[in-house]
């Protein structure tokens, strides 16, 4: 059975939400509320309940699904860091951009977000083809 959440229907994560998601994603496998409390704990300072409440909206938003193991629950992303990067920046060029990449890419070297090596590589995809994701 497919329970990943299709890349068009999601909805744009909270900032701490986000968190959560990235460092399941950042560790590539099913994670104990331990593990990510420890790490959260770590970046944010985050308590069990704090990250309790968001691994329980995460599940209800269909962002992670558990799965139990002995004595506790494992946590696994149902969404992929691409799928959600993608959601994320077809938002943000509808939404911001009116759909235009120059408008975007302008924005970003306006506002110094791009050094010399984003422009080359940017370069470099647009004269190879290439979409940056490897594809």
């Amino acid at each position: 059975m497919n329970d990943r959440k299709n890349a068009r229907s999601l909805e744009r994560l909270p900032d701490a939400e986000l968190e959560v998601m990235l460092v399941l994603w950042g560790e590539g496998r099913p994670m104990k509320a331990l593990e990510l409390r420890d790490r959260l704990a770590e970046q944010h300072g985050w308590q069990k309940a704090t990250v309790q409440v968001l691994l329980g909206r995460l599940c209800t938003r269909g962002f992670v699904a558990t799965e139990d193991e002995r004595n506790y629950k494992l946590y696994r992303p149902l969404v992929s860091e691409e799928d959600y990067r993608a959601a994320e920046s077809s938002t943000l060029m509808r939404k911001l951009c009116r759909g235009s990449i120059s408008t975007l890419v302008a924005s970003l070297i306006s506002a110094n977000e791009l050094d010399e090596a984003d422009l080359d590589e940017l370069e470099a995809m647009l004269h190879s083809g290439k979409r940056g994701d490897g594809k």
